[in-house]
Order: structure tokens, then sequence, then C-alpha cells
């Protein structure tokens, strides 16, 4: 499995130490692009991106890049400074439209 992650130049470090290819960004900003060069290129089977980043690049735009393509499955992780938890909640109004239910987020 080849594996691709894109965050932060410290995350990128430990990431790199057990082989993942890493593409660090100093913004944001500059990590659409790197997201969809890495989606487009199609030689990741994961790409494993931080938070921040997802909130950045969207979630309409990822799905616009990937679609019709199996690969690569993209995984959110919390930055360094902790999770926001965006990513957990559009997971629950994915849930919540598959079963035609709202759903409310639970959060202590």
């Amino acid at each position: 499995m080849v594996v691709a992650f894109i965050g932060s130049k410290q995350l990128c470090a430990g990431f790199g130490l057990i082989g993942i290819k890493t593409y660090p960004i100093e913004d944001v900003n500059e990590a659409v692009k790197k997201v969809e060069r890495v989606i487009k290129e199609g030689t990741f089977d994961m790409l494993i991106i931080t938070e921040d980043v997802y909130m950045e690049v969207g979630t309409e735009r990822l799905s616009k890049w990937s679609e019709s393509k199996a690969r690569p499955v993209i995984a959110v992780i919390p930055t360094i400074e902790g999770a926001v938890g965006k990513r957990l909640e559009d997971i629950y109004n994915l849930i919540s439209q598959a079963v035609g239910v709202r759903l409310e987020l639970g959060r202590e």
C-alpha cells in the first residue's frame, strides 16, 4: 500500500520516519494544490491529511477530484494542536442522510 501525507512539517517528520511519502505545507492554502495533485496523480492508495487541510480543501472539492475513483482513500487526522471536530460533524451528517433521521451530535 502506497501512502501519502500532507500536513505540517512537524507531522511530516514523523510520518516520513515510518516510510510514508510526505508533502509538507507552509499554510493551508498551499495544501489545496498539493491535495489536488496527489489525488489526480493516482499513484497513492491512501492520503492522510490534517483536519485544517480538510477544512480548507472542503468536501465538495474532495468529492469532485476523487469522483469515479476508488483510490486514494482519504483519512483525516487532528493537527498537533488537537481536533476541531469538523470531520466528525461531516460523518454525522452523512449517517443522518443515509438513515433518513437527523442525528444529534452529542458533545460533552
